[in-house]
């Protein structure tokens, strides 16, 4: 173990977080070599030389057993500049140079201890569900701070698509069920049903679930269901536009499906949606006024694409991305909203155009956000994409000019 004076610091804090979400991640299959690349440099920025050392035998056995020279190659190459610092890994490192096929190496002590009971262990999995393998990890870490938030739990629901994996299935999908049915979601709850209908046969679990929500759909009062549909929609007018732990949840959970959407599409590699995954959590659950915005963790983490993702997202919100170095931000304009609000939620009104306000946003694709502003600025909106550079320069003129007026 290294000196704890080196394991302080806001960089070394970030990187004991990297090593706790992957650790989930390997607990579920500890076969993944990224994931063990992963925490081998993590482990090794926080000087855990030991647990370094654990990872990166385990790499190389993994390497050696493959066969692959390529793949032999790569670990070699991985592990050979730590080598002096680490001897313990000396002997896989010759090994890979010689091209010596071994036997797999057990995982490192530190996974195990924090993998969970055998029952929940899995094989070596193909690479889709070693995706879902990851996604599962990083989304019940949300739900530990927010165990009700409802895109978390459909995004887990979702993680699991196949009848073999019936009692996690049942289980995200009854405590998603459980959200729809107090927030009186009928229609959501009939697609929820339809799903544990499928599981019926191959998780008893579903039953019961799936009871709760014909019992719901069909003892709730015929009228209720106009009434649903002629309320405004959730966050359309609010009581109020503070940051509370409402709206925090309400933040990230847009932010995760906009990250979420950038993943599935291969815009974003798993990686990057790990680290930006957890620096959103982290961000939402202090106390402070920050802003919450996908591209913003995107940016503070060196994503090279970025203004030709901004472009496919002014594109598939059908809006367009615009600076506002050469706006005179009024705040006749944008004083309608508190300066919190505006900060943390990332949106700048910045023009009035007859009887509309014009507004940059940082997530275009949030509905919740669009009806949300319309209802607190009472008109109509056209909204635009601002990146999240000229969103902070934009935001200090905003700062000053609110303390002034």
């Amino acid at each position: 173990m290294s000196d704890p004076e080196r394991q302080g610091g806001p960089d070394n804090e970030a990187q004991w977080g990297t090593i706790a979400i992957y650790e989930q991640i390997l607990a579920a299959n500890s076969d993944d070599t990224d994931v063990l690349s992963e925490l081998f440099r993590a482990c090794l920025a926080v000087g855990e030389t030991a647990r370094a050392q654990g990872y990166g035998e385990r790499l190389g056995a993994l390497a050696l057993d493959s066969g692959d020279p390529d793949r032999m190659r790569a670990m070699q190459a991985l592990l050979s500049p730590h080598a002096e610092a680490i001897t313990g890994l000396q002997a896989v490192i010759g090994d890979l140079a010689a091209g010596k096929r071994v036997q797999k190496a057990p995982p490192p002590p530190a996974a195990t201890r924090q993998a969970p009971p055998p029952a929940r262990r899995t094989p070596p999995a193909p690479a889709a569900t070693g995706e879902s393998t990851d996604i599962i990890a990083l989304v019940a870490s949300i739900l530990e701070h927010m165990p009700d938030d409802r895109k978390s739990l459909e995004v887990l629901a979702a993680a699991y698509p196949r009848p073999d994996d019936g009692p996690q299935t049942t289980n995200s999908l009854f405590r998603l069920a459980e959200v729809l049915i107090r927030a009186q979601d009928r229609a959501a709850a009939a697609g929820m049903l339809a799903e544990l209908e499928a599981l019926r046969q191959v998780a008893p679990e579903a039953v019961q679930a799936a009871s709760r929500l014909e019992q719901f759909l069909n003892v709730a009062p015929a009228a209720a269901a106009p009434v649903a549909q002629t309320a405004p929609p959730v966050g359309s007018v609010p009581l109020s536009l503070a940051i509370d732990a409402t709206r925090r949840r309400a933040v990230l959970a847009d932010e995760m499906d906009l990250l979420w959407d950038l993943k599935q599409q291969g815009l974003v590699t798993e990686a990057l949606y790990a680290g930006v995954v957890r620096d959103l959590t982290e961000l939402t659950s202090s106390d402070s006024i920050t802003t919450i915005s996908a591209l913003h963790g995107l940016s503070f983490r060196g994503f090279a694409g970025l203004d030709a993702l901004l472009v496919q997202i002014g594109a598939r919100a059908s809006v367009p991305v615009i600076a506002l170095v050469g706006f005179d931000l009024q705040p006749g304009v944008f004083g309608a909203l508190p300066l919190d609000y505006l900060t943390f939620q990332g949106v700048i009104p910045f023009e009035r155009l007859g009887g509309e306000i014009l507004v940059a946003v940082l997530n275009p694709v949030s509905a919740r956000l669009r009806n949300e502003l319309s209802a607190a600025l009472g008109c109509p909106c056209h909204y635009f994409l601002i990146p999240p550079a000229d969103f902070d320069i934009a935001l200090e003129v905003v700062k000053n000019r609110y303390q002034a007026a």
